[in-house]
């Protein structure tokens, strides 16, 4: 009896020892591809697209000198996750523009790291023209009836 329990004691240990170093984490630096997580644009449902794009227009509103922000997702030649940035600026406010801008720009990527590029316009037209896209979408239309709108405005703003 006492060898029978040994002999399992000795069999259990020897599966801990082989099995213990499949446990353990990689500890290999991440590059930063690696880090970045790569949720395609087409991967979002429709209710994660809007709480996205929520989340990232109330930061954007948040910076001094805006008082409103409309984005829009899209996606690059990557599929990556693109923003478009409509912004509405306050009175007095136009002389800071470019500052502004790359506030925004800023504080929209760090909302969240899937979002790989930020396109900001204070142009009145771009603004009104990001403001239909994003009414539309939120109607429920699909978004790939906006596509053109979409790639007009990312050429667009990518000058």
């Amino acid at each position: 009896m006492r060898s029978t329990r040994l002999a399992q004691l000795t069999v259990l240990f020897i599966l801990v020892i082989l099995l213990l170093p499949g446990c353990q984490t990689n500890n290999k630096p991440l590059t930063p591809e690696a880090e970045r997580d790569n949720t395609k644009l087409s991967e979002l449902s429709p209710s994660e697209r809007r709480i996205l794009t929520g989340r990232l227009s109330n930061s954007a509103a948040e910076v001094k000198g805006v008082r409103r922000a409309i984005v829009v997702l899209s996606s690059d030649n990557k599929n990556e996750l693109v923003a478009l940035v409509g912004l509405t600026l306050n009175q007095g406010s136009a002389s800071q523009a470019q500052s502004i801008k790359n506030t925004v720009t800023k504080k929209v990527k760090s909302v969240d790291r899937r979002v790989t590029q930020v396109l900001v316009t204070t142009d009145s037209n771009l603004v009104r023209r990001i403001g239909d896209i994003a009414a539309g979408i939120i109607e429920g239309k699909p978004i790939k009836s906006y596509a053109r709108d979409v790639k007009e405005l990312n050429r667009m703003l990518q000058k």
